[in-house]
């Protein structure tokens, strides 16, 4: 956020996981120095935070100093890839917590910034390969924070009947944190095939640098992923201002 004619008060998300809000002096650039502007959204920066003399933990941080360890190369020319940017640092505003001294890290927190900074980075790469995979960096970031927020389903047996699931015909069932076979969700009408459980696995198994090996995910597979993290978490999918720009 733009403050005063050229500082800046910016929300970051740390190593440990946790957001910090942050006062930066001439944030915005420019100036007789013709500084550059480098707090961009989604940009790695070592900060080097001013010394609090009263020691609090509320209110903003200021930086002191600040370098840039990373920034996209490719997403600011993609509409696209911008509007997928701005979805997955909303979701992981609202999981994580504010930044407080003595706050005891988990190691689920600290693979929020793991999950985001591969999110990033390999939906930038994907800018430059041009094969428009968006969908598979929606599921890759999903299934990836799903693991770190601690609600992985159940993905071995049918929740109700304890039987086997069929890959290509098993559906989530958020009420109930796993899948569902065909028989227990009986011949609904429309009811099609999911690959759902499929696609869940092969992340769950794989590395994220895998993202471009994903094969055949649809809009539908992704939203039934979003609307699990949105029943566990508690937040009403109209709390996102995005979320039209990722699910049409």
């Amino acid at each position: 956020m733009d403050y005063q004619e050229r500082d800046l008060v910016v929300k970051m998300l740390t190593r440990q996981g946790t957001k910090l809000s942050l006062f930066v002096y001439g944030g915005q650039g420019g100036g007789a120095k013709k500084k550059p502007k480098i707090f961009q959204p989604g940009s790695l920066l070592k900060v080097e935070l001013q010394r609090d003399k009263k020691n609090s933990n509320e209110g903003l941080k200021i930086a002191k100093d600040s370098k840039v360890l990373w920034q996209s190369e490719h997403i600011r020319y993609s509409s696209q890839a911008f509007y997928f940017q701005c979805f997955f640092l909303e979701i992981i505003n609202k999981v994580s917590q504010d930044y407080q001294d003595e706050l005891s890290i988990s190691e689920e927190m600290q693979g929020f910034f793991n999950v985001l900074s591969n999110s990033l980075f390999y939906l930038d790469q994907e800018c430059k390969r041009h094969q428009h995979l968006w969908l598979n960096h929606l599921m890759f970031f999903q299934v990836k924070l799903i693991y770190h927020l601690g609600l992985t389903p159940q993905m071995d047996h049918c929740v109700y009947c304890q039987g086997p699931l069929l890959i290509h015909q098993s559906w989530l069932i958020p009420s109930e944190g796993g899948f569902s076979c065909r028989t227990c969700q009986g011949n609904k009408e429309g009811l099609g095939t999911s690959n759902l459980l499929s696609h869940f696995k092969f992340v769950f198994e794989k590395k994220y640098e895998n993202v471009f090996s994903l094969h055949s995910v649809t809009s539908s597979e992704a939203k039934e992923l979003f609307q699990f993290l949105l029943f566990h978490l508690q937040i009403k999918e109209a709390d996102f201002k995005t979320i039209s720009l990722v699910f049409h």
